[in-house]
């Protein structure tokens, strides 16, 4: 095997070796560049200024080996003659289906014809297979590049406020192996400061607006001086106006005089009154110094206005639209007019009273309006939202053009998952019902039904199928249901802005499994909001009721023997009650753009049992029952911290997650609800161990060669788990991974004194870490993500 490795090696070398023996004379192939010098600029910004990249590599093999091996092969002569002949032959074809007249035929070939060439000349013009997906064509160093470069490298330099600052061109060439390496070498020099800091403008009102919020300007003197900061001063001041009535205002009437050509002398800055700028901050003496003024220029006719809304109308059109067919309502408390084009559409007015930030007779704003457009367009009643400013009557009116989706919607998936070898067919089948009573709610059914590969409970090498199915049914209104009268007014209208819900939703869920037939009733009351990035789901009440029948007398067996172990694990598999309240905060600004940082947070915090609690000390429930069912009372929190970091390399990036869990029983219980357990292991968590197998803390060994017992699931109380994972392109749409995971489970206290080390202890856990690392491939098709990981423990 490690001769074959070795031959491999050899191959790959010689082939590199092979693509510069074909280049021509005076041209050297670019293996390296290199940035140094820079000390304030930092370097990820200055490499993505660079124009050429050096070859990629596919693991240890340079990518201009394959194409190498594709341009040997590859004969443009067959190709050319292959496109000729299918071009006469689907010509032909054309021609005989065109004197047949068989339009449908006719429309066939013209698309085959178009799919074929369309084929053959991008491998005729761009090379094999292995030449345009796997290997790279040669990157050869261009002098002329280089030194656009280095002149973006310089412009940036200046707009970090170095102007003085310098870029040279280092090369190192190889003449016998025909290879370059390029440095560019970053001079600095002094940096500058914003210092005085002015504006003009002849319009009085706009001058008052802009000194009134001087303190949330960007500019600061004595901060360093940056072009960035300055574009965002000009996009604050437009946004600024905009939202004070200006309508018409735009960025085209701001601009900035800028003079760089200042030192800083030791007495103080004098001020007037037009300077925004305060007294010479400490340390700024001698220092270069850059003077802005800000000039907010009038239109060539007349001046900037600022206007007031006159009147809002909301437009409902109704797909069946007859013409001139129209019913209008005004609000009584907004005054905003609800004009209904066709027929009458049975919404109540007040539902959207509350989301349109736009009033009569209020000064015109920006952020209201777009505000308004998201808070309409969220609530998933409107195919579209567009909200159009109308000034030709001299006065600001607004129209916002709606039209509803189907009330009635059906939708449904059929799939298949596979887990470890074993197929599993789904369907789920749902059903959406908007505005069902009137004020904007929306009633969602869902029946789903699911025969799912599973690993066996109790032996981690058996497979079989399960068959699960569900029942869910839930009632989404677009507001609180809560007391009015418990909200102040002002945080009521601020709570607008997160898009509020409430949901009732009431469930029924079956498993069969071979060990047990497991029954869920679930009922709860939630209220949830949205506002940019961040989503929160406060969960006022969750009640279920598990019932576990046809329990396995073998199974039985396996739970006693786990519960003489110390194993809590039988409690879950009686009838009880599960009652919780939680709260989970989420944070997500992945938009699914691959060359920006992205970070996902979610933050869960639960308390279980409460309400049964206080029913059961009032005596209502006897014996630590309720209604004659056993319920739990639990606390548990749960983090988790998802991190995205692009590379420097085209689509490589780091992915990172952290996850860690603390859950504990308290009161009448010894143990918490199963569901509530934390599990490490699996394609998600560690993925070397069998999924919800690892732990807890030392694993103790069940045989005398040392190999650790993986028979049971392992449920624990606390939970500290990690991934790392680095993705790089291999060809095409496959990419390849190198991941390390660790982590593991632990329990509060000993579980079993026989078998020690499932206790977390803050001086040893970090000894009881698991780790594996391993590979992994990703196929990332437009139908379907495919992953396939090896890992090592």
């Amino acid at each position: 095997m490690k001769y074959r490795a070795l031959y491999l090696f050899f191959c790959c070398l010689l082939s590199a070796c092979a693509v510069t023996r074909k280049l021509p004379d005076n041209t050297y192939l670019l293996t390296k560049q290199e940035i140094k010098g820079n000390q304030n600029i930092s370097t990820e910004r200055l490499t993505g200024l660079l124009r050429q990249k050096p070859n990629g590599k596919i693991l240890f093999i340079p990518r201009i080996t394959f194409y190498a091996w594709g341009e040997s092969i590859f004969k443009p002569e067959k190709i050319q003659t292959k496109l000729d002949a299918k071009n006469k032959k689907l010509t032909d074809q054309i021609i005989a289906a065109q004197k047949a007249q068989n339009s449908n035929l006719e429309r066939r070939l013209d698309r085959r014809k178009i799919r074929k060439l369309d084929k053959l000349t991008t491998k005729l013009n761009e090379g094999n297979w292995l030449m345009r997906s796997v290997g790279e064509k040669p990157t050869l160093y261009d002098s002329a590049t280089a030194h656009i470069t280095a002149n973006q490298m310089r412009q940036l330099l200046q707009n970090k406020g170095f102007f003085q600052g310098k870029v040279k061109i280092e090369t190192k060439a190889n003449p016998n192996t025909q290879r370059m390496t390029v440095t560019y070498l970053i001079t600095e020099n002094a940096p500058s400061y914003f210092g005085e800091i002015n504006v003009f403008t002849k319009n009085k009102n706009i001058d008052s607006i802009v000194r009134a919020n001087q303190n949330y300007s960007f500019l600061k003197t004595g901060d360093s001086y940056d072009t960035e900061v300055i574009d965002r001063e000009r996009t604050r001041i437009e946004k600024l106006l905009k939202n004070n009535g200006y309508l018409f205002f735009n960025l085209q009437y701001i601009r900035f005089s800028i003079d760089t050509n200042h030192f800083q002398q030791p007495e103080k800055i004098k001020s007037n009154s037009d300077t925004l700028s305060q007294n010479q901050p400490k340390g700024l003496t001698g220092k270069r110094l850059a003077k802005i003024n800000i000039v907010i220029n009038e239109p060539i006719k007349g001046t900037h206005k600022a206007w007031r809304l006159n009147e809002i109308y909301f437009h409902i059109v109704n797909q069946r639209r007859r013409a001139g067919q129209k019913d209008t309502i005004q609000s009584q408390e907004t005054k905003i007019a609800y004009v209904y084009e066709s027929r009458r559409l049975n919404y109540a007015y007040h539902v959207f009273d509350r989301r349109i930030r736009l009033q009569p007779d209020r000064i015109y704003s920006e952020t209201n309006l777009f505000d308004t457009q998201r808070l309409i367009g969220n609530m998933d009643l409107f195919k579209f939202v567009n909200i159009s400013p109308d000034t030709s009557s001299r006065k600001l009116n607004i129209n916002i053009f709606t039209q509803p989706t189907e009330r009635f919607q059906i939708s449904d998936e059929i799939g298949l998952n596979v887990f470890q070898g074993l197929p599993g067919p789904f369907i789920n089948l749902a059903l959406k019902n908007r505005n069902t009573l009137g004020g904007a709610e929306i009633f969602e059914t869902n029946l789903r039904f699911a025969i799912d590969g599973q690993t066996s409970f109790s032996e981690q090498n058996r497979f079989y199928s399960s068959i699960q199915a569900g029942l869910n049914a839930s009632l989404t209104f677009p507001r609180l249901l809560f007391p009015r009268k418990l909200i102040y007014k002002s945080l009521r209208n601020n709570l607008e802005n997160y898009t509020p819900t409430t949901r009732l939703s009431l469930g029924y869920n079956y498993v069969r499994r071979p060990e047990y037939t497991r029954t869920n009733l679930v009922a709860a009351i939630s209220y949830q909001g949205q506002l940019k990035n961040s989503t929160y789901n406060f969960t006022l009440s969750e009640l279920s009721v598990v019932n576990t029948s046809n329990l396995s007398s073998a199974f039985n067996e396996q739970l006693d023997i786990l519960q003489n172990q110390g194993n809590p694990i039988r409690q879950s598999f009686t009838q009880a009650i599960v009652s919780s309240i939680y709260m989970v905060y989420t944070f997500n600004n992945n938009t699914g753009n691959e060359t920006k940082k992205s970070h996902f947070i979610r933050l869960l915090a639960e308390t279980g049992g409460n309400l049964a609690g206080i029913i059961n000390a009032n005596k209502v429930g006897q014996n630590n029952k309720i209604l004659g069912l056993p319920y739990f009372q639990f606390w548990r929190f749960n983090s988790t911290f998802h991190y995205y970091l692009p590379l420097n390399q085209a689509f490589s990036v780091l992915a990172a997650r952290f996850n860690v869990g603390l859950a504990k029983s308290y009161g009448n219980s010894t143990t918490l609800p199963y569901e509530k357990f934390f599990f490490a292991g699996g394609g998600s968590s560690l993925r070397a161990w069998q999924p919800r197998r690892l732990g807890l803390g030392e694993s103790p060994p069940i045989d005398t060669l040392g190999n650790y017992d993986y028979r049971f699931e392992k449920p624990g109380e606390i939970i500290l788990e990690g991934n790392l994972e680095w993705r790089f392109p291999l060809f095409g749409f496959i990419r390849g991974a190198l991941f390390i995971d660790a982590g593991n489970v632990w329990s509060w206290e000993e579980r079993n004194p026989k078998l020690p080390g499932s206790q977390f202890k803050i001086n040893q856990f970090w000894q009881q870490i698991a780790l594996n690392t391993g590979f992994g491939l990703r196929f990332n098709l437009p139908f379907l993500l495919f992953r396939v990981d090896l890992g090592y423990k």
